[in-house]
Parts: structure tokens; C-alpha cells; sequence
């Protein structure tokens, strides 16, 4: 065997064993993922939201009906757009909520735990906890980042062992199928790798610099984000007429979110979404609004920050496939989709080629005791 040849099977079987023993997590990742991409439109359907209004039109009727219920909200994010519902964070006696409101008549149409639960917005909640950090808080973060790091490496090694000679990639990539069913999932393996390779990786790379994204922040070059921390006192405005406050600021603005002022505070954070942004549904402009002028004590607006704000901004929306739109989310999908398809033919390949090596030896060692016998 020469050395070129040697080199690609060490290869083969670190590409091998990574899918192995890494498999059945990327499975896991992948299915949340591609439930992720649509979970918004589910879980309006799933509590039975009713009908829509303008984004900010039924906040004070969200506020006001969690409040009723004892909790004490800290955040209103719209869902659906227009708005069909509202996500509003809240704490009851310490322990955080969530609580889906419906737009147009501000009745409570489900609660559930920030970590999610058995309720009808709380599954949902608890694959997005999964799908970000296994259910185990940060150190499930980090080893969703590193799990993350091995997928990348693994799409780049298959790529390397797969990659067509000339005048072979549509043979490659359309492939006539062999009668032999190893050769056939082999072929089907190294076809579909290759026609997901490039947004698998891109999904890979994403999802890891989404999750360390602080340690981007301090490299990168970025703007100072608003907090409602920076002004203590207590709001004289109500959270609508901090958001006239943001829109006016930012009049392309579409309001998507509204962060409360914390107890001994007075500043709302008001996010937008302006025209241009990568993010589909929430909008990464910001405003912290003076809860007892109304006036703008800072602006975070998107089309004027800096380079490295815009590239961590558009990590989310690559990841989930947004930026591109229904395209975007249905090929972020089908990616997930096909990355099942590639995993169960690259296992089925290695446990027909494992059968058919312990078949070979079998046939071996009857050879040997033939020839043994007949020399006795």
C-alpha cells in the first residue's frame, strides 16, 4: 500500500468512527433543528392564537393579563408577523415563565416554564432548550460548540475522501446506482455528502460561533448594546409610548420586542427590525428609551454599526436559514433531512463491510483447516 493510500484510509477511519460514535447526537441535533426552523408557526398554531394585529398593538393588553395571573413581566416579543400572539418572560416568586399571550384579545392562552414542560408552548420550548443546550445549561452549550467543531471536521474529511477526479462529478453526484447493496449505499452516502457539504458546514460553523459569540465580541469590532440598567428610578411612560419613542428614532423600524424595566430602573430596551436585516422575525436595532422623559438615551441601529456587530448579527439567521428567506429555512431543512439519510447509509456501509470481513475470515479459516485436513 503507498503512502497516498495509506494516508486516505487513516482518513476513512477517522471519518468513519466520528459518525459512529458522534451519530446519534448530530441525529438529534439535526431533527430539533429542522423543527426549530418552523417552531415559531407551530407553536401559534399549537395554543390557537387568533386573529392578527399591528406588532405592537396588543402589548399593554399582554402586560396587563400577565399580570392578573401574579407574575411580573420582564419581556414581550411578538409572534408571527403580523402579530399573532405574544412570548412574555415573567417571574413568579423567582421562578421564570413564559407566557403565551393572544394578540387581539390578551387572553392567556398558555404557561409554562422558562425551561420548558409538558404544555403546549412548553415542548417547544424544551427542543429549543435541547437543540441549544441539551437540557444541561451552559456546559450542555459548550458541548453542543465542541460537538459542533467534530461535525465540521468530519464533513471536511468526506469531503476530502470523496472528492471526485475529473470529468467524475455528475457521475458522482448522479450516481447510476450498483446492484450490490454495499456499493449502492456507498455511492448514495458519497453523493448525498457532497451535495449537503457546503451548508452543512456553514450550519456547523455557525451554530459554534453563535454559541461562543462572547469570545467574538471581545475580538471583534462592535457597539455597546443598550441596557435597561443604565438608568435607575421608575418609568413614568407606559411601554407604548416607549415603543412610539423607538419608532419615531428609527421610522423603518418594526417593533419585534420590548425588554421591561427591572424593579429600581426606568429604562425600556425596544428592539426593531429595520429593512435590510438578516434576522426574519426579531430585529436586532435597539433603543434604550428614558422611562421618565420618553427621550432616546442610546440607539443601536444596524445600518450604521460596525463590521463585526453585523457579521455576529447574521450568525442566527445563516444557522436557521432565515436570512434567505422560506428558501432559506426549507434548504436549512432539507439539510437536516438529508444529514439523517447520510448517517443511516454510512452505518449501514460499515456494518455490511464489518459482515462481510467476518465472512471473509470465516472462509479463510475453513480454507486453512480443508488444507490442514488434507495433508493429515
Amino acid at each position: 500500500m503507498n503512502a497516498a493510500a495509506l494516508w486516505r484510509r487513516r482518513l476513512l477511519g477517522i471519518h468513519r468512527w466520528a459518525g459512529i460514535l458522534l451519530g446519534s447526537h448530530w441525529l438529534l441535533l439535526a431533527a430539533s433543528g429542522c423543527f426549530l426552523v418552523v417552531h415559531r408557526e407551530v407553536e401559534i398554531a399549537a395554543v390557537g392564537a387568533g386573529a392578527a394585529v399591528a406588532p405592537e398593538a396588543g402589548v399593554e393588553r399582554a402586560i396587563a393579563a400577565v399580570r392578573l395571573t401574579g407574575a411580573t413581566p420582564t419581556r414581550v416579543m411578538v409572534q408571527g408577523d403580523p402579530a399573532r400572539a405574544y412570548r412574555v418572560f415573567a417571574d413568579r416568586d423567582g421562578d421564570p415563565a413564559i407566557v403565551m399571550v393572544d394578540a387581539a384579545s390578551g387572553a392567556v392562552l398558555d404557561t409554562t416554564p422558562a425551561g420548558g414542560g409538558t404544555s403546549r408552548s412548553g415542548w417547544v420550548r424544551a427542543i429549543y432548550k435541547f437543540h441549544q443546550q441539551l437540557l444541561l445549561g451552559g456546559a450542555g452549550e459548550s458541548l453542543v460548540g465542541i460537538s459542533g467543531l467534530f461535525l465540521l471536521v468530519t464533513v471536511v474529511l468526506g469531503v476530502k475522501i470523496g472528492w471526485p477526479a475529473r470529468r467524475q462529478w455528475r457521475a458522482t453526484l448522479w450516481p447510476r446506482l450498483a446492484n450490490n447493496p454495499r456499493f449502492k449505499l456507498q455511492q448514495l452516502h458519497r453523493s448525498v455528502g457532497l451535495w449537503i457539504a457546503a451548508p452543512l458546514m456553514l450550519s456547523a460553523v455557525t451554530g459554534m460561533a453563535t454559541i461562543w459569540s462572547s469570545g467574538l465580541r471581545a475580538i471583534l469590532p462592535v457597539a455597546t448594546s443598550p441596557a435597561a440598567a443604565d438608568l435607575p428610578g421608575t418609568p413614568a411612560i407606559s411601554p407604548s409610548a416607549a415603543i412610539q419613542a423607538a419608532r419615531a428614532a428609527l421610522p423603518q423600524g418594526k417593533f419585534s420586542r420590548i425588554d421591561l424595566p427591572p424593579t429600581g430602573e426606568r429604562g425600556y430596551v425596544v428592539h426593531l427590525r429595520q429593512p435590510g436585516e438578516a434576522r426574519a422575525f426579531l430585529g436586532n436595532s435597539r433603543t434604550l428609551i428614558d422611562g421618565g422623559s420618553g427621550a432616546v438615551v442610546q440607539l443601536r441601529d444596524t445600518a450604521a454599526l460596525p463590521w463585526g456587530d453585523r457579521v455576529i448579527d447574521s450568525l442566527v439567521p445563516i444557522h436557521n436559514g432565515e436570512w434567505l428567506g422560506w428558501a432559506g429555512r426549507m434548504v436549512t431543512m432539507l439539510t437536516g433531512l438529508s444529514l439523517l439519510g447520510l448517517a443511516g447509509s454510512g452505518v449501514a456501509v460499515w456494518a455490511l463491510s464489518a459482515r462481510r470481513k467476518r465472512g471473509s475470515q470465516a472462509k479463510a479459516v475453513t480454507v486453512d483447516f480443508a488444507a490442514a485436513e488434507s495433508k493429515s
